[in-house]
């Protein structure tokens, strides 16, 4: 029967993997010996790749996220937050010294001015791109296939109410 436990500098290394997900920090500060940060990088990967190391890493990720209850979800729901309030838009105001208020401004065509969080937005859109696998890695795009008749009536109100946010 193999033996699935970790040696005491293993399970360190695990532990101190944890904190900032850097192998080759990980690997220096479990006291694991090495002469330049390029040979701890490569031992640290190298036990990145055991078995049992990596399980047991996966235990303790699986155990922060019960935790803290930071989980892929929570993540994902947050991105979508921050995209469709980045998306909001506001009114740009400027004082009006006539009237002696404030009032929203205007374009030589007498629209009003709007203004919304374009980077937080592209942010969070580029975030949930790469989770869903939207882009490839030379950068080119692909679609996802959308089957529209598999979207609940919720799923369509809430892309008719983006849709409104970004063109009025």
């Amino acid at each position: 029967m193999a033996d699935n436990k970790l040696t005491p500098k293993q399970e360190l290394f695990c532990q101190e993997y944890m904190i900032d997900s850097n192998a080759t920090q990980a690997y220096k500060r479990a006291g694991y010996s090495a002469n330049s940060d390029e040979v701890a990088g490569v031992e640290g990967h190298k036990l990145l790749k055991n078995p049992k190391i990596h399980a047991r890493i996966e235990e303790l990720r699986t155990e922060r996220s019960k935790r803290t209850e930071i989980t892929a979800d929570f993540v994902l729901y947050g991105l979508k937050e921050v995209a469709e309030r980045c998306l909001t838009r506001i009114p740009v105001m400027e004082f009006d010294y006539e009237n002696k208020c404030m009032s929203q401004k205007r374009d030589d065509q007498g629209n009003g001015v709007w203004e919304f969080d374009s980077s937080g937005a592209n942010k969070s859109f580029e975030l949930l791109g790469k989770h869903l696998g939207i882009f490839e890695k030379d950068n080119s795009q692909k679609a996802p296939a959308i089957n529209i008749n598999a979207l609940g009536v919720d799923d369509l109100n809430t892309l008719v109410e983006m849709q409104k946010k970004i063109a009025p």
